[in-house]
């Protein structure tokens, strides 16, 4: 037991320590994510204020990818999401993979998948959430399939707790206990005792039957309640907290500047005009369809579950609630954490969906499993080279070849100009210029949004203020720039703002207030 416990902790590290040197290779080669840059400014912002933390923690989605890198903050080598992302995903390929090399062929082939798949390796290396969801979606649908096998109030239980973490993490994800209802409505034919047969068989006597119709329905609801108890009660408690502290308003889930990408919905994506909406109209087959061929992972198990109709439909159902999540808003659900959806689905059907105790490898399986995990890691491939995610596509890129991207020049321009000049007062809108505020040395200090003085500093910049950091009229994201609309008012009403221009591109300008 021993032997195995440090075999599993080494092959961890040696997995967790080749996913964050490959994010170090990446970044050398132009990657970089503002979502990790978004963190980063969070994590700096807790020691910035006396009440830091509860400035920044019910402000910031998702929570957990903060609480944890948080953490492991103190490491300066390198941005905290990065490391742990490596470690998380360090911990489900180790896991998975000591696990595969137990099961039959028909499982083990799916480790190439595993090692090699885009979708995993870009959630251990892209520094963003990617991986959250990943982990997640995984721990929920294996602990699905646990629960379908023995039926026991335990893994019930872990659903719940699990589903209780989804509250700090993205309260959408709630939208899984409908998922969870038809899912307990077949299981429940199951649990059925003294009753043998086909799955229609005892849904007939059981439906026909008083006393175990009232069984039915009593188990149906018991296992609904058992599970979103603990979500349910995390939201009230959300909302007691809120009501002492914050009155009406709802403080504590939602607020300016708690994404990354809040100020504008296009702004992670590769297209910077209003055509992309014609292009997403003309190309939608293009988009949908690596999608629709990454749901193979998990449609090919259909085929190893000896006829159980509970696991069909979890499968099916979860397809079904991706595809329903794009349809009702392909720019915003049209990424990665829709496709870790799908392929969490699939792993946890391959390693836990499966029953091959009893059951003879078949021939036919293990050749359809050594060319199911080629074809998509080669759709995946696909998926990456026509995404229309900007952060997806500078992962492709940077893999291929040394990439520069004139965004993050800038932002590296504006704080390697702003750290010569030693120590100062920074005004910024740090929901739009945090990568910058991350890169500045300990002499500095900035107004934010999280800066009590934030608001008399857009009024009298030239008291609060040394340097201005203001976004370029043609930028994307200067309508929703405070400061420049505080520019714009001082310049409306004649005051006076003697400054001078230390650096300037076609994003933002940095500026001296003298």
């Amino acid at each position: 037991m021993k032997k195995q416990s440090i075999i599993y902790a080494i092959s961890w590290l040696l997995f967790s320590s080749a996913y964050f040197l490959l994010s170090l290779w990446l970044q050398s080669r132009g990657f970089y994510n503002l979502e990790a840059y978004f963190i980063e400014y969070k994590t700096i912002l807790t020691t910035k204020f006396e009440t830091g933390f509860l400035r920044t923690y019910f402000f910031t989605k998702p929570t957990m990818l903060y609480l944890g890198s948080l953490l492991i903050s103190f490491i300066r080598q390198s941005q905290s999401t990065y490391i742990f992302n490596a470690i998380l995903i360090g911990w489900l390929t180790n896991h998975l993979f000591l696990k595969g090399l137990k099961e039959k062929w028909n499982v083990r082939v799916f480790l190439i998948y595993l090692l090699f798949s885009p979708i995993i390796i870009y959630a251990a290396v892209s520094g963003g959430s990617t991986g959250m969801y990943l982990i997640f979606y995984f721990a929920f649908f294996a602990l699905l399939f646990k629960y379908t096998k023995s039926y026991s109030v335990f893994h019930l239980t872990l659903l719940s707790l699990l589903l209780g973490v989804f509250v700090l993490f993205d309260l959408n994800l709630l939208k899984f206990l409908l998922l969870l209802i038809p899912v307990f409505f077949f299981v429940n034919f199951s649990k059925a005792k003294g009753i043998n047969g086909s799955f229609y068989y005892r849904a007939a006597i059981i439906l026909s039957n008083d006393s175990q119709r009232r069984k039915f329905f009593t188990g149906f609801f018991s296992s609904i309640f058992i599970v979103a108890f603990i979500p349910l009660m995390s939201i009230l408690i959300y909302l007691i907290i809120n009501k002492v502290f914050a009155g009406k308003f709802f403080y504590f889930v939602d607020g300016i500047g708690d994404y990354w990408s809040s100020y504008s919905t296009l702004y992670p994506l590769i297209f910077t005009d209003n055509s992309i909406w014609e292009r997403i109209a003309d190309n939608s087959l293009t988009f949908m369809l690596p999608l629709v061929f990454v749901s193979g992972l998990a449609l090919i198990q259909l085929f190893n579950f000896d006829g159980s109709v509970t696991k069909n439909a979890l499968v099916l159902l979860s397809l079904l609630f991706c595809y329903s999540e794009i349809a009702e808003n392909r720019i915003l659900n049209l990424n990665l954490h829709n496709l870790t959806l799908i392929t969490a689905t699939g792993l946890a059907t391959i390693f836990y969906g499966q029953n091959l105790k009893n059951g003879k490898e078949k021939v036919f399986q293990i050749g359809i499993g050594l060319v199911i995990p080629v074809l998509m890691i080669f759709l995946e491939f696909y998926y990456f080279k026509f995404t229309i995610n900007g952060n997806e596509k500078l992962f492709i890129q940077s893999v291929n070849e040394k990439t520069e991207s004139e965004f993050a020049n800038s932002f590296n321009n504006i704080s390697s100009t702003l750290n010569k000049q030693g120590k100062g007062r920074v005004l910024a809108d740090d929901a739009i210029h945090y990568a910058t505020l991350t890169k500045l040395n300990s002499g500095f200090t900035w107004e934010g949004h999280f800066s009590p003085d934030f608001q008399a500093a857009l009024q009298l910049p030239q008291i609060y203020a040394d340097y201005i950091i203001v976004s370029k009229p043609a930028f994307l994201l200067y309508p929703n720039d405070v400061v420049a609309a505080a520019l714009r008012r001082l310049d409306h009403f004649e005051i006076p703002l003697d400054t001078e221009i230390l650096y300037e591109d076609e994003f933002s300008i940095l500026l001296k207030v003298k």
